[in-house]
């Protein structure tokens, strides 16, 4: 049964190396970075046109805050509490590739996420954090006034641990804190954290991109 093991093992991290191997030759070591470099390029792997946030390493944004496309245009961008770099890139063509260029400054302002205590919004949705419970309770659309959340019933990303099979002794989280972490035009998050039975800590972000 071992040797079985072994061999149907081998299988498989044939398969990843070779995979790696492959994926090194199109793309280039990405794990391996040049310290010096300011562009970096960004893959939509999709057959459809994308728009989204990208991340930056600390590493790779080195350079600064102020991130180019491809056509020189400065892109919308913030640095985060993680050190990371924030960038939105707005529709990448399918199967095709834009090379971004970080570069010294700060980023520009705009009229974009915003937050209020525990109350996240942007243009198209608002959404509210219980600080005592730390689930969303509100999910808002800002087009129509529609309501996603049943506060109810207790409302979105609640926490329950059942110790058996008796659902109406599910445990909650206590000693709940919730503060704001991200804080910018890009991004606004909460982060919500607590103590928790059948795990040794709870931790869940909720964020509002524009």
């Amino acid at each position: 049964m071992k040797q079985q093991w072994e061999t149907k093992r081998k299988f498989a991290l044939d398969a990843d190396r070779q995979s790696r191997q492959v994926l090194e030759a199109v793309l280039g070591d990405s794990s391996k970075p040049d310290p010096r470099a300011k562009a970096i390029q960004v893959y939509n792997t999709n057959s459809w046109p994308r728009t989204d946030v990208v991340f930056l390493s600390p590493k790779q944004s080195s350079s600064g805050d102020h991130v180019f496309g491809p056509a020189a245009e400065p892109l919308w961008s913030q640095r985060l509490s993680t050190g990371e770099l924030a960038v939105l890139v707005k529709n990448i063509p399918p199967f095709s590739a834009e090379t971004l260029t970080v570069g010294e400054g700060n980023s520009d302002t705009h009229d974009g996420a915003k937050i209020e205590g525990n109350v996240l919004e942007n243009d198209f949705l608002s959404a509210s954090i219980d600080p005592k419970a730390g689930t969303m309770t509100s999910l808002k659309s800002k087009k129509n006034g529609l309501e996603f959340v049943d506060s109810a019933r207790g409302g979105l990303g609640e926490y329950l641990y059942v110790s058996g099979t008796d659902a109406q002794k599910a445990q909650h989280l206590w000693n709940v804190h919730v503060r704001t972490k991200e804080r910018g035009d890009l991004i606004v998050s909460v982060l919500v954290e607590g103590d928790a039975l059948g795990a040794k800590h709870f931790s869940s972000e909720c964020d509002n991109p524009p």
